[in-house]
């Protein structure tokens, strides 16, 4: 047997092992906002799937690791969302927030992700290790929407005042209030453009 052929298997398993976490991680995306994250179950997660509990803690440790590995792979299914506001249809600040949330919305429409990270807090507050981790997410989220400032700013249409990071925060703060309350009071989602057009625009020119 060659060295080559004596890797194949290897590979195959490799590949089999890669393949089955990234489903595991797609019905995690899916089976969450089902029923909250403190009612879903493993069961729920495996369910008419094919997989089965053993495959799942082949993968992770438990259903805090998961949760945490759900949110890193939201952000990698988001990938480099941001480049929407270089099209020539975006030219104001208004375009630009519409091209962004329309982005965002192809790829992850669901209001309800910031209350399943409430309820994740709820849960894991007094597990430090756990905690740190999703303040870590937290921190990768910013400096994602502080490149999409950075992209708006570079053309006149985000405010000079605040730098990007910072900018970025109140954004994301604007955007999670309005989706939890467009999830738990059906507010109407047009609000959430409003809000950040004042958030986001440049002061007018005196």
């Amino acid at each position: 047997m060659s060295a080559g052929e004596g890797k194949n298997p290897e590979n195959k398993f490799v590949r089999r092992r890669k393949a089955t976490r990234a489903e595991l991680l797609r019905l995690g995306i899916e089976r969450f906002p089902l029923k909250g994250y403190s009612s879903t179950t493993i069961d729920d997660l495996v369910r008419e799937s094919g997989y089965t509990r053993g495959a799942f803690y082949f993968h992770f440790t438990g259903k805090e690791e998961f949760f945490l590995e759900v949110l890193r792979a939201r952000i990698d299914l988001r990938d480099e969302w941001w480049t929407v506001v270089r099209d020539p249809k975006v030219t104001d600040t208004l375009s630009a927030i519409l091209a962004g949330l329309g982005r965002l919305r192809e790829i992850e429409d669901d209001d309800v992700w910031p209350l399943l990270v409430v309820d994740f807090f709820q849960t894991i507050r007094e597990q430090g290790e756990y905690l740190e981790q999703l303040r870590e997410l937290y921190t990768q989220w910013i400096a994602e929407l502080a490149i999409f400032v950075r992209e708006i700013q570079g053309r006149g249409f985000a405010r000079l005042d605040l730098d990007p990071e910072t900018l970025a925060a109140e954004i994301l703060a604007t955007a999670e209030g309005h989706a939890m309350h467009h999830a738990l009071y059906e507010t109407p989602s047009e609000l959430l453009v409003d809000a950040l057009l004042r958030v986001i625009a440049p002061a007018p020119a005196v």
